[in-house]
């Protein structure tokens, strides 16, 4: 078998998993499935940066499209203009016949003229970008109106296109040695546990080194775990956080690190074994078992909307509404009702997302406020995103 033909094939192969997918999406926040191959993390990632883009340019064209056929010109979009794996001509031809297979030849007629006159006004992705500056301003941005909106409004207009545009690129993979924390003074500093963050290599070992970006240590350090602390991380999967609580632990105290999947503890696990003093199982953070009053400490670090991670979940993109963002507001209320009393007197509850919309972060603490005057807000921080981090919102509030 020749090279080409081996392309061609798995090409093939990553068209027919794509359009599964896009037809049959992941929920929002689930994410791509972990057993996905490799070509096809790349293209659904890739696919969702550019896809309202897509979008748009394929409604000027075609007055309306079946799903599966506007998934199909999709792919054959992002294998042209975005990947290098196939010459356009091999990508149109695999189009072609899917549409072929899959629709009849009607289809595949219109499949193929419809991405050879655009590679004709687009030969490449340059003169692609050229033809988005009709667009309206969100798709120009590649956000939905929705979001692009509320940026907009919050922070304007220039802020919200210079952010778009840093979104665009793919996050630096960094990460940590293992035990880096550890010999740190207390009490833990945020910019203090950056430092030990480093631009991955293409491979590392797993057990000495954790891919991690600075941003996830932001909750931690407002936490500060001492040695000797009970301590509860109640939406811990994958387990980050965790680890580095863990690390300040020492393996003196009490961990207690829970998700509400049970599908999600597998990959805890594996991050925090050698951790003796970790208890690892299933939790709902909304309506814990633990007793009242028996921790030291708790991290929350709630399901959101991901708007501070889109370079790494690009598909928030695809999945942002204000109605899902309702929804997100109110578990994350349940979340920090059902846990307030699980916090000893003189101990902290630090509430941490990775979004960096105001709703879900410092107006979300100032209501959990008023509704408990027995805490008290001591510190409270916004990170955006930049070229070396991703966006988190961390608050640490102290019982009377």
């Amino acid at each position: 078998m020749t090279t080409a033909d081996t392309k061609s094939t798995g090409a093939e192969l990553a068209l027919r998993e794509f359009v599964k997918l896009a037809s049959q999406p992941p929920a929002p926040g689930a994410g791509i499935p972990e057993d996905a191959s490799p070509l096809l993390k790349n293209l659904w990632f890739s696919w969702n940066r550019q896809r309202i883009g897509f979008q748009w340019l394929l409604q000027q064209r075609c007055k309306k499209l079946r799903p599966r056929t506007e998934f199909l010109l999709e792919w054959a979009m992002t294998e042209c203009y975005l990947l290098t794996g196939l010459p356009q001509h091999a990508c149109v031809d695999l189009a072609v016949e899917y549409a072929k297979s899959h629709g009849g030849k009607e289809e595949a007629g219109f499949v193929n003229a419809v991405l050879r006159k655009l590679l004709r006004e687009a030969p490449d992705a340059t003169a692609l970008s050229a033809l988005l500056k009709d667009a309206p301003i969100a798709v120009q941005c590649q956000l939905p109106q929705a979001l692009y909106e509320r940026w907009k409004k919050s922070h304007g207009a220039q802020w919200t296109r210079e952010l778009a545009e840093l979104l665009q690129a793919p996050a630096t993979v960094t990460a940590r040695k293992r035990g880096s924390l550890t010999a740190l003074p207390a009490p833990l500093n945020f910019e203090d546990a950056q430092k030990f963050l480093q631009e991955s290599p293409a491979e590392f070992n797993p057990q000495e080194f954790y891919l991690q970006d600075a941003s996830t240590l932001l909750a931690p350090a407002l936490l500060n775990p001492m040695p000797g602390e009970t301590i509860a991380d109640l939406c811990a999967a994958p387990g980050g956080k965790s680890v580095a609580i863990a690390e300040r632990l020492q393996n003196q105290g009490r961990l207690i690190a829970t998700d509400s999947a049970e599908g999600r503890l597998p990959r805890l696990r594996e991050n925090l074994a050698g951790c003796a003093i970790a208890e690892i199982g299933v939790q709902d953070a909304a309506h814990p078992t633990l007793p009242k009053e028996s921790l030291d400490g708790v991290l929350l670090d709630v399901p959101c909307s991901n708007t501070g991670v889109i370079r790494r979940r690009p598909d928030v993109r695809r999945n942002f509404s204000i109605q899902h963002l309702q929804k997100l507001m109110e578990i994350q209320q349940e979340i920090l009702e059902g846990t307030a009393p699980l916090v000893k007197h003189g101990g902290r509850l630090v509430y941490s997302t990775c979004s960096i919309e105001d709703d879900e972060n410092i107006t979300q603490v100032k209501a959990f406020l008023q509704k408990h005057p027995e805490f008290t807000l001591e510190d409270a921080q916004q990170l955006y995103p930049t070229s070396t981090h991703d966006g988190a919102f961390a608050a640490r509030l102290r019982r009377n």
